[in-house]
C-alpha cells in the first residue's frame, strides 16, 4: 500500500493560496518505561491558527471489572459511564468469520454475530450496522435481533466503507469481485427501503462522511469530490497522475480526514513540488474549499491514517509505517511522536470516544511471532504513549468500531 512520493503532486483546486510557515514543535512526554514505544522528537512546520473547532468532552471513560472469560452480555459488564452508557469495541475475528465485542479495557469478550461481519454503530450509537458481501442487516447496539435491511448486486460485494450517513440513511459501497472493480455508490432511506437515485454515482469510491449528514467525500481516480444527497457534486481536487491516490480508501490507506465540526478538511499533498508536500488543512463550506493552509511539513516520508479525534483538538496520522503522530491542532502546536516496535497492521486506528487513547492492530516484526512484540489489539494513550495489548487475537482480525453504547433489557 506504499506510495512513491516522487511521483505525488496535487492540483489543488478552489483555493486561493498555500500559506507555510516553518516552526519547531516538541513532543514532551515521557514514556512509561514498561512501555513497548520508543519517543521520537521531530521537528515540524508551526502551524497558523486554525478555525476553532469542537471543545473537548469531559465525558470520562470507566474501566471493566469483568474478567474476559465471564460468559456476560454487554449490557450486564460493569463498565458504566453515566446514562446506562458502556464503552465498547466492535472488531472481526477473520479465523472464525465472526463479530466480536469487547469493553474498552479488553474484558467480555463475546461473539455477537457469526453470520455477519460487523461495519459501524449508527451516530446515536443505538443501533449497529452488520452484514457480508452481498447483504446489509440492523440489529440492536449489542448486535440482538439483526434485520436484513439491504440485499445487494450478486455480481459484486460489499465494502468495509459502507457506513452511516445518518441514523435513517446508509451509504453504500460496492465493488466487482475481479479487476477492474468498477465501484459505486448508492444511497439507502432506511425509512422507505429505497435507493436514492439522485445520489447514485458509478466509478466512484467513499473516502469520508461528514457529520452533517448532508454531504461526503468520493473519488473516482481523478478528482476528489464533495457530493450531498441532492446529487451535487464539486470537485476540489485534481491529479496530474493516476498514480496519485491510486490506494486511498478509508478501511486500507486513508490520506484525507473530516473534522468532527464539518467544516475542516486534512490531507497529505505535494501542490507544487516535493519539496511542498506535508499535511494541508482546508476549510470547507458546503460543497466548496474556501482556503488551505500547511499545518506540518512532510516530504521525508509516507504518511497516511490521517483522522481527527472526535473532540477535535488531535490529528492523528501514521509516518514512515512505524511513527503514530498526534497534532494538538487546537491549541499551541505541541506533538507527540510514538514510534511502535512491533509492524502496525494497515488498516486505521480508532479513537476513543473520549479521545484520550487509541487503539490499534499490532503484528510481531519476528516472523516466527516469538519476538516480545505485541500481536492482537493495542490501546495506546495518547499523551503518554502508555500501551495495553487488549487481546491477543490473530492475524486477519479487524477493528470495526470503538463508541459509547446504551444496551437495555437482560439477555
Amino acid at each position: 500500500m506504499s506510495r512513491t512520493i516522487s511521483c505525488l503532486c496535487l492540483i489543488v483546486t478552489l483555493i486561493a493560496s498555500v500559506s507555510c510557515n516553518a516552526g519547531n514543535s516538541t513532543g514532551l512526554v515521557t514514556p512509561d518505561p514498561t512501555s513497548v514505544l520508543t519517543p521520537t522528537v521531530s521537528s515540524t512546520a508551526e502551524p497558523s491558527p486554525l478555525p476553532t473547532l469542537p471543545a473537548p468532552s469531559e465525558t470520562p471513560v470507566a474501566t471493566s471489572t469483568a474478567t474476559p472469560t465471564q460468559p456476560i452480555r454487554v449490557d450486564l459488564v460493569d463498565t458504566p459511564v453515566g446514562d446506562g452508557l458502556f464503552s465498547a469495541i466492535l472488531f472481526w475475528r477473520d479465523q472464525q468469520k465472526s463479530a466480536w465485542m469487547m469493553a474498552s479495557d479488553g474484558a467480555a469478550r463475546q461473539e455477537i454475530s457469526d453470520t455477519y461481519r460487523p461495519y459501524s454503530w449508527s451516530p446515536s450509537a443505538q443501533q449497529l450496522l452488520l452484514g457480508n458481501d452481498t447483504v446489509l442487516a440492523i440489529a440492536s447496539a449489542d448486535g440482538r435481533e439483526p434485520k436484513v435491511v439491504y440485499h445487494g448486486d450478486p455480481a459484486k460485494w460489499l465494502s468495509p466503507a459502507t457506513t452511516w450517513l445518518t441514523e435513517s440513511v446508509l451509504l453504500i459501497e460496492s465493488r466487482k469481485f475481479d479487476f477492474p472493480y468498477s465501484p459505486d455508490l448508492r444511497l439507502l432511506d432506511l425509512a422507505t427501503g429505497k435507493i436514492v437515485e439522485e445520489a447514485t454515482a458509478t466509478e466512484q469510491m467513499l473516502e469520508a462522511v461528514f457529520p452533517d449528514g448532508q454531504h461526503w467525500l468520493q473519488w473516482s481516480g481523478a478528482e476528489l469530490e464533495i457530493a450531498d444527497i441532492s446529487g451535487q457534486r464539486n470537485a476540489i481536487l485534481e491529479t496530474y497522475s493516476d498514480q496519485i491516490l491510486r490506494t486511498s480508501q478509508p478501511y486500507m490507506d486513508p490520506n484525507l480526514a473530516v473534522s468532527p465540526s464539518g467544516h475542516e478538511l486534512a490531507f497529505w499533498a505535494c501542490p507544487d513540488s516535493v519539496d511542498q508536500c506535508g499535511i494541508y488543512i482546508a476549510r470547507v463550506e458546503g460543497t466548496r474549499v474556501t482556503e488551505t493552509q500547511m499545518i506540518r511539513a512532510a516530504n521525508q516520508g509516507n504518511i497516511d491514517n490521517l483522522s481527527f479525534s472526535p473532540n477535535g483538538e488531535y490529528l492523528g496520522f501514521r509516518e514512515n509505517w512505524s511513527t503514530l503522530v498526534f497534532l494538538a491542532v487546537n491549541r499551541r502546536p505541541q506533538e507527540f511522536d510514538w514510534t511502535i516496535n512491533e509492524a502496525l497492521s494497515p488498516l486505521p486506528y480508532i479513537w476513543s470516544p473520549d479521545s484520550t487513547s487509541i487503539i490499534y492492530q499490532s503484528y510481531p516484526i519476528a516472523a516466527d511471532e516469538k519476538s516480545s512484540s505485541y500481536l492482537g489489539i493495542v490501546k495506546m494513550q495518547v499523551v503518554t504513549g502508555e500501551t495495553t495489548l487488549l487481546f491477543a487475537n490473530e492475524r486477519g482480525d479487524q477493528l470495526a468500531d470503538w463508541q459509547l453504547i446504551k444496551v437495555v433489557g437482560q439477555p
